[in-house]
Formats: C-alpha cells, structure tokens, sequence
C-alpha cells in the first residue's frame, strides 16, 4: 500500500472575502496541532500590517510549542486594499507597517 500523506497544510490569511474560511490562522491551526502528528502546519501569510508584532510573535512562539516545531510561516504586507482597508487600516501606510512589525518580529 502506498502512503499517501500530507506532509503540511496552508492556511491563507484574508479579511472581508470569501477567499478564506479561516480568518484566524492561529485559532485553526492550533486545533489542528492538537489533532495530528506529523503534519507541518504553514500559515500563509501572516498580514503584518494588521497585527500588534509582539503579540503575534508570542502567538507565532506559543503555536510552534502547540505543535512540537511544525510550525513553518510566512509573512507579508498584504496584496489587497480592501482587505487592509476593511480593518481599519489605511492601505498608503502597509508597506511602513510591514516594515516596522518585521523588524520587532525578527527580535524575538
């Protein structure tokens, strides 16, 4: 018999589409980290523009223990304005935030 297994999942990050059933990454694959064992559990991306960067570097160090370091992530400022613009944020002032957040995330 063949072994036909995953080896990682992909979950995007979007807000104010119907792109993705899963607007909280971290929610969903924490769940999910509780449920298998080998599976490497990728969100893609994380929207820095969007998040308070220590908060979500705790969250991103917390899901890595969730799930035993099969935590592989990425991220990015978003491609869409309206996603960023849906939550409150001004889509001029991404890329400084991007840039900003990615800078405190690569402390921790």
């Amino acid at each position: 018999m063949t072994d036909l297994a995953f080896t990682a999942t992909h979950v995007s990050e979007h807000h104010a589409t119907p792109l993705s059933a899963s607007p909280s990454q971290n929610v969903f694959l924490s769940a999910m980290s509780q449920r298998t064992k080998n599976l490497r559990l990728c969100p893609l991306v994380y929207l820095l523009p969007i998040h308070h960067p220590v908060r979500l570097a705790e969250e991103i160090c917390m899901l890595d223990h969730l799930s035993n370091g099969r935590l592989e992530y990425g991220v990015g400022r978003g491609a869409s304005p309206h996603e960023i613009a849906a939550l409150g944020i001004d889509p001029e002032k991404a890329q400084a935030r991007y840039i900003e957040s990615y800078e405190i995330i690569k402390r921790f």
